[in-house]
């Protein structure tokens, strides 16, 4: 480069040069990104589990459920709604924010999730194999991007300083060094967004499987132990939060940016867990008795979810999950104190609409559209 930088000082006379540098520095970018790199990304992406299409109708029968339909007083009864069908299916849109505007479904009829729960029915199913492969993904993603420092380091320390007062070939080779970059980044993207699909599915298998529509609702001697869904998709989302903390790198350039993309996958898995977690209660009816377990059950999850340093800087994780210790209490209060409990401004129960409300309660053991549906609930 130091001889370049000497022969470039003539000007035009070396504009054979010029061209000779960016021809080989743009071969340099096609041949270690998209022939090299790109192609290692690919193969890895090709190893991870498949990423599961859900479908609207795949979503697990209502249980007794209905809808809301509103009165001219501006209570709500217990009648179906002709838009019950538009509950959303897990894994068909976007996970849900803080706040649950709906109780979500469980997507039952998904061949994949029913394919994944007949092996764990048969005990033929085993995680290990998917977190291998996860685990190979991650690490290779590592060794991509202390070989892309490395040639972002040839393009700074070696060929800009050599071509930097030629306005137009900087501008050419910068271009399709960032263009290569970009087309890695997204692929790599789509790994991870096909990582966070698999384990959303993964995780209504569990649930799928494991549940028993008694957890909540048999007798007192039962209640003092967590249910063995919750206990399973805990030890799930612990073991990936892990993962995903100790050897995860996302960006191959900004350090930081990888601080901020371990979080995002993190919040993704946590409120992943969180739906699937709420969409598991519409498929049982919960007792008095049951409600304790239920509360035991969300801070079993709840306190994998604190374990984690990157979790704790997550507020939308905290408070989402603060909000299902609230959404508890919909099922540990006696009937006639639902109202107060509601209305009560100090809780965040004030914060939820009155369709994800009625759908919470229409899991009552006790409930009854009659008094619970109609204005003396409100």
């Amino acid at each position: 480069s130091k001889k370049y930088n000497i022969i470039l000082l003539d000007g035009e006379e070396n504009s054979r040069c010029v061209a000779t540098i960016e021809l080989l520095f743009t071969s340099f970018c096609v041949n270690f990104f998209r022939n090299t790199l790109l192609s290692i990304v690919n193969m890895l992406i090709a190893e991870l589990p498949v990423l599961p299409k859900f479908k609207q109708n795949e979503g697990a029968k209502l249980f007794n459920v209905g809808g809301l339909e509103k009165n001219a007083d501006d209570t709500y009864s217990g009648r179906k709604s002709p838009n019950e069908q538009e509950v959303r299916v897990i894994g068909c849109a976007d996970t849900m924010g803080i706040l649950p505007i709906q109780v979500p479904l469980l997507a039952a009829n998904n061949p994949y999730i029913k394919c994944v729960i007949n092996k764990m029915n048969n005990e033929s199913y085993s995680f290990e194999r998917t977190w291998e492969k996860m685990t190979l993904f991650f690490s290779a993603i590592q060794a991509i991007k202390l070989q892309v420092k490395k040639a972002l380091s040839y393009w700074k320390n070696e060929v800009f300083v050599s071509i930097r007062n030629i306005v137009d070939v900087v501008t050419t080779c910068q271009n399709k060094l960032e263009n290569e970059m970009k087309s890695l980044e997204e692929r790599i993207s789509y790994g991870l967004k096909r990582i966070i699909g698999h384990i959303g599915a993964e995780m209504q298998a569990m649930v799928l499987c494991y549940q028993s529509k008694n957890d909540y609702n048999s007798s007192d001697a039962q209640m003092h132990t967590s249910s063995k869904s919750s206990l399973e998709l805990a030890k799930f989302l612990k073991q990936f939060l892990y993962l995903v903390n100790e050897q995860c790198i996302f960006s191959c350039t900004d350090d930081d940016t990888d601080d901020v993309c371990k979080m995002t996958m993190m919040a993704h898995a946590c409120l992943c867990a969180r739906d699937v977690t709420l969409a598991s209660w519409r498929r049982v009816k919960i007792s008095l008795p049951g409600s304790i377990k239920l509360m035991r059950d969300v801070d079993t999850i709840s306190s994998v979810i604190n374990d984690f340093p990157y979790c704790r800087k997550l507020p939308a994780v905290l408070l989402a999950w603060e909000y299902m210790r609230e959404i508890v209490q919909l099922f540990i209060v006696q009937p006639e104190s639902l109202a107060s409990l509601i209305r009560d401004e100090d809780r965040n129960l004030s914060d939820l609409g009155n369709q994800f409300i009625y759908e919470c309660i229409s899991r009552r053991a006790d409930f009854t559209t009659n008094v619970l549906g109609t204005k003396a609930a409100w």
